[in-house]
């Protein structure tokens, strides 16, 4: 029963830290794709600095 538990712990751990990885990366992609798809006259692209904002606090350790 230990050994299921720490299995399903790790299981758990993994899937949130590759969520917090993906998250600063979706955004990119996401800000990019809507900035190419709308008017030329909006520009998106001071928005890309929310992805390394929030990358800190998702990436520490522990």
């Amino acid at each position: 029963m230990g050994v299921r538990r720490r299995l399903v712990g790790l299981l758990s751990e993994w899937r949130t830290g590759h969520l917090m990885v993906l998250l600063p990366l979706g955004l990119i992609v996401l800000i990019s794709v809507v900035d190419i798809a709308i008017s030329p006259n909006i520009h998106l692209g001071p928005l890309l600095v929310v992805a390394p904002a929030i990358t800190p606090p998702s990436a520490a350790p522990g």
